[in-house]
């Protein structure tokens, strides 16, 4: 990107100095995208771990102590 940046003046905003800038040039566009929010999301707020990773479901074959074996049967 070809860029001419120049200060083009000197600002303050409460107690701090500054400056507002101006920079041109040109640049292309590599991409589009698109974020929406669903209102009725439980998780809009976002989510922990605990949130999606509780205990095991009683009585499911992990919690009974049971693991499938190379044959995709399962044994005690």
């Amino acid at each position: 990107m070809n860029s001419e940046p120049r200060i083009t003046e000197v600002a303050r905003v409460g107690s701090f100095e500054g400056i507002r800038s101006m920079l041109s040039g040109r640049c292309w566009i590599y991409g589009i995208s698109q974020v929406g929010i669903d209102p009725t999301d439980p998780f809009s707020q976002g989510f922990s771990l605990p949130d999606i990773w509780g205990g095991p479901i009683p009585n499911s074959e992990h919690a009974l102590g049971r693991l499938p074996n190379q044959d995709s049967r399962w044994e005690k």
